[in-house]
């Protein structure tokens, strides 16, 4: 069974590989995975030696060879997660706007 990693509207999928088209990207100490509606507060995934982050058509995926962290500048905002070793796709979840008919990322 696949993992899932929730941390606020990110959600962290643990897939089989990297697309074949997927670009590499040069990282030092985090990626942002999600943006806040607060300023300055973040979403983020540490990124450490043995951390690799690929972006397709505007979806990240993150290979971690050893346990990496998920969190915000901001403590407060969201408590600190584990990102166990293994390859993720980053997802943001989404919510229906009845009164716009139309889906659209949660922010929190």
């Amino acid at each position: 069974m696949r993992r899932k990693i929730n941390h606020g509207e990110v959600v962290l999928k643990e897939v089989n590989g990297i697309p074949k088209g997927a670009k590499k990207l040069l990282l030092k100490n985090f990626v942002v995975v999600g943006e806040s509606e607060t300023k300055g507060n973040n979403h983020r995934v540490a990124v450490m030696d043995d951390t690799e982050v690929y972006e397709e058509n505007g979806t990240l995926y993150i290979k971690n060879e050893t346990a990496s962290k998920v969190f915000c500048p901001n403590p407060s905002r969201h408590s600190e997660e584990t990102l166990p070793a293994s390859t993720w796709k980053v997802n943001i979840a989404q919510e229906f706007d009845y009164v716009m008919m139309e889906k659209r990322n949660v922010a929190d």
